[in-house]
């Protein structure tokens, strides 16, 4: 059996520009590099009333990102008692 490894897997895009107008999304756009998402950017920007977002990809989920309940609000019916 092979290890895998992730130069055997390809390339894949780890940053993401959401295109924003008026407080909703109207586009996301994945980039290969900053300089790519940066040129995304500066593209969208020239229309007005345009806000751009750029998120890293490449990390994993980290602390705040996933949303877990607090104890106090699992509903005891959801979790009944063993």
């Amino acid at each position: 059996m092979s290890d895998i490894r992730p130069e055997d897997l390809g390339a894949t895009s780890s940053i993401q520009v959401v295109v924003y107008r008026d407080g909703k999304v109207i586009d996301r756009q994945l980039c290969e590099s900053p300089e790519e998402a940066a040129a995304t950017v500066e593209a969208w920007e020239q229309n007005d009333g345009i806000e751009c977002v750029v998120r890293d990809l490449s990390g994993g989920a980290g602390p705040g990102d996933v949303s877990e309940p607090e104890l106090g609000e699992m509903d005891s019916d959801e979790y009944p008692a063993q």
